[in-house]
């Protein structure tokens, strides 16, 4: 995702909606999203700054961390950021800043850190290995 500075100083404010692809997701997080990835970027210019506010929202196929059963998971992140014109996300040639990087390390972070089939779930038995949510 690049924008141009030209962009920011005539409109100061820019917002883009975009999917992100399942493959590329796919690449970044090593999981299988069920569906494309919704990105919102919105972008400030305050005199010499860009502030940036990064959404990423989804879902992947995972694995309960309790009892191993497939199940959906949500993706979730929101990522701000101030960038200046000295950082290395603006290219000085093309007078455009380049937040890819920042897309994909907020679509990293939208990983869950743990992942529930359900909110009570009961695991596996510690003794035979049975999944405690079906057997006793």
């Amino acid at each position: 995702m690049r924008i141009a500075l030209s962009t920011l100083t005539s409109r100061r404010h820019v917002s883009i909606h975009e999917k992100m692809d399942v493959d590329t997701a796919k690449e970044l997080l090593d999981v299988t999203p069920t569906r494309s990835l919704a990105i919102s970027l919105s972008a400030e210019l305050v005199e010499d700054k860009l502030f940036v506010h990064i959404d990423v929202s989804g879902e992947i196929n995972a694995r309960c961390d309790l009892c191993g059963e497939e199940c959906l998971a949500p993706l979730a992140c929101s990522m701000d950021e101030e960038l200046e014109l000295t950082d290395p996300y603006f290219d000085p040639e093309d007078e455009a800043f380049d937040l890819s990087e920042l897309v994909e390390e907020a679509v990293v972070m939208s990983l869950p850190r743990t992942v529930r089939c359900k909110a009570d779930c009961k695991g596996l038995c510690p003794h035979c290995g049975c999944n405690r949510n079906y057997e006793v």
